[in-house]
């Protein structure tokens, strides 16, 4: 997994040679490179085991360990790579990226699994095999292995054959009760109102907030240009002003800087409200639909920077999620030739995501036990975090 996880991450660094490669990129990609490049040498190294126990020879365990658990290796590994590259999906360059890097370490750990994982077993599989009595019969290792395994396990296991139905039943009606909250998820960026009372980022926020109102900490950059080839803004500038003025949640326009020209100006204004809220929202879309005689606005600046990311992501989310979804089934379909199967796989995914993200949004915005996990206020879910969190969970849960 290491020399996987090191080979994987020197190419990411040679990637950065070519293109812009954020530190956040190179995390990703060592944390599931680290974590499939364990689980998948362990998938073959168990197989392995299970085999030679059965009185097969080291060569021959190692043969059927890597054509089945390595061929799982293998479609499992595709799925995975198929998510990350999705992230691609919502056409956000840093995002893209991350899931290059990702999907490279991924691809090296599936062929570090199933060319140096065998090669390794020959040499020393030996060493990490139990002593195998030949003269034992198959039913006989079969129960020594029960018998190993431990009194706890098989007494689950003897609770789970008992009541099969009872607990995927309750299991997925637990899972789809946390999920319920993600259907009123909002999804935003965080600004300094979420560090603790006292600190100098807070106690600035507070400061502004007490003296200019919620809404300077929204400020949005409205750039009024003439619609028309010869037109001009500076004779209407006044009119628009007024206008602007009489919108709902506006607060106030700070600054005005027409264009020497006259066929284009520059207004900063204040919403009534912060950055995140919902009224801010409206405004950025009302600003930019509205029509005037002759002038277009268009809005900038961070807050409808940040309210275009997340609105971008929000509307990828769901694209990102069918298209991983889909291709995993299919993937495992042909592989595992069975419909249930992939069924199964793609059902557990999707319930324990849903889960995920409502258990998320019930604490962070909802504000339920916000304090219990170090959270200093309620605020929207990070909005990178969902699709993020789908390509890290699908690739763990494969």
């Amino acid at each position: 997994a290491v020399i996987g996880l090191l080979i994987g991450l020197c190419g990411v660094m040679i990637v950065s040679n070519y293109a812009t490669v954020a530190f956040v990129c190179i995390t990703l990609a060592a944390m599931l490179g680290l974590a499939v490049g364990i689980d998948y040498g362990l998938f073959i190294i168990s197989r392995f085991r299970q085999e030679y126990a059965k009185g097969y020879s080291i060569q021959q365990s190692i043969a059927i360990a890597n054509g089945t658990a390595g061929t799982a290796v293998v479609f499992a590994g595709i799925t995975v790579i198929i998510a990350l590259l999705a992230l691609a999906v919502p056409q956000i360059p840093f995002l893209t990226m991350m899931g290059i890097s990702a999907a490279l370490t991924v691809f090296i750990a599936i062929l570090i699994a199933v060319i140096v994982t065998p090669a390794v077993l020959m040499l020393i599989g030996k060493k990490i095999t139990p002593p195998v009595d030949r003269k034992k019969t198959l039913a006989e290792k079969v129960t020594d292995r029960v018998k190993f395994s431990g009194k706890l396990l098989q007494g689950w296991a003897k609770v789970l054959n008992k009541i099969p139905v009872l607990i995927a039943t309750l299991t997925i009606a637990f899972l789809a009760i946390t999920a319920i909250p993600i259907f009123h998820m909002e999804l935003g960026l965080p600004d300094d109102s979420v560090y603790e009372e006292g600190t100098p980022q807070r106690d600035a926020y507070d400061l502004l907030k007490e003296g200019y109102g919620e809404g300077v900490h929204a400020s949005l950059v409205v750039v009024a240009e003439a619609t028309e080839k010869d037109g001009e803004v500076l004779s209407k500038l006044e009119q628009l002003q007024a206008d602007i003025l009489a919108m709902d949640h506006v607060d106030l326009i700070t600054n005005v800087i027409p264009k020497e020209s006259g066929e284009m100006a520059v207004l900063t204004l204040n919403p009534t409200n912060g950055p995140s809220d919902q009224e801010t929202i409206e405004l950025v879309h009302e600003l930019r639909n509205a029509k005037f005689d002759g002038v277009k606005l268009n809005v900038t600046g961070n807050t409808a920077m940040y309210i275009d990311i997340s609105e971008r992501l929000s509307d990828a989310l769901p694209v990102f999620a069918s298209i991983i979804v889909v291709l995993a089934f299919i993937i495992f379909m042909i592989a595992f030739r069975s419909i249930l199967v992939p069924l199964k796989a793609v059902l557990g995914f999707v319930l324990s995501l849903g889960a995920t993200l409502g258990f998320v949004t019930w604490v962070v915005q909802d504000g339920n036990f916000y304090e219990l996990f170090g959270f200093v206020t309620t605020s929207p879910v990070l909005s990178f975090l969902p699709i993020i969190a789908t390509g890290i969970l699908f690739g763990l849960a494969m």
